[in-house]
């Protein structure tokens, strides 16, 4: 959708005027829309680690580097920070599991009226499954095994957008067993998917069998 999107708009944009459509132009024009979604996730993902960075700042009480694409995001989060009973005990925290042979790093571990739980934040336009799966899912069984006193028992994913219209959003996962068992799904499958699953063909008719150049110039067809 952004590759059609970025070529339409270099295509209005010479719309009504008297301008030839070269095959070179055309190539051109189609290479750069290729690479739009590229560019477009670049962007992202520069926005969001500046984002999180500003947000672990004002957690540890120091003045965030704000510049001016996500400073009202920085707002957000501190309007955020300043209305909830929670209580951050660790930011960017790194676990893993040795059971199921993964790892990762989650922004927040809170605790809520003696419940410890894990926060992200994620800026973007929605807030997906997927991001269940990861929190609720993935972390939570890493935390668990890594620190077998601590048991995850919510989780709550806050997003702040890009661009315009400013708030904030908070989701707790509602179901936490299924994250779970759609995490280790998705695991599996990902693992099953990498594994060399198809053999070579045992029978084909694709394959042909064309006669190789004799060395005295006549054909030299295969028995």
């Amino acid at each position: 959708r952004m590759a059609c999107e970025h070529i339409e708009r270099l295509l209005l944009a010479i719309a009504g005027q008297n301008v030839r459509l070269t095959p070179d132009w055309i190539t051109e024009v189609v290479a750069e829309g290729r690479k739009r979604p590229k560019v477009v996730k670049d962007e992202a993902a520069e926005l969001g680690t500046i984002a999180h960075a500003a947000f672990e700042a004002l957690i540890k009480g120091v003045a965030p580097i704000a510049t001016p694409e996500i400073a009202p995001a920085i707002e957000e989060f501190r309007r955020w920070l300043s209305q909830t009973k929670t209580t951050i005990v660790a930011q960017e925290v790194m676990v893993g599991s040795a059971k199921h042979k993964f790892g990762g790093r989650f922004d927040a571990l809170g605790e809520r009226d003696g419940k410890i739980g894990i926060l992200e934040w994620k800026t973007a336009a929605n807030i997906y499954p997927e991001f269940a799966l990861q929190t609720a899912g993935g972390y939570a069984i890493a935390v668990e095994e890594q620190y077998p006193g601590i048991k995850i028992e919510w989780v709550d994913i806050a997003r702040f957008p890009k661009k315009a219209p400013w708030g904030t959003e908070i989701c707790p996962v509602i179901d936490m067993a299924a994250a779970r068992e759609g995490f280790l799904a998705a695991l599996a499958l990902t693992r099953t998917l990498k594994a060399d699953l198809i053999g070579n063909a045992s029978y084909s008719t694709f394959a042909i069998d064309v006669p190789a150049p004799s060395t005295n110039g006549a054909a030299n067809p295969k028995a």
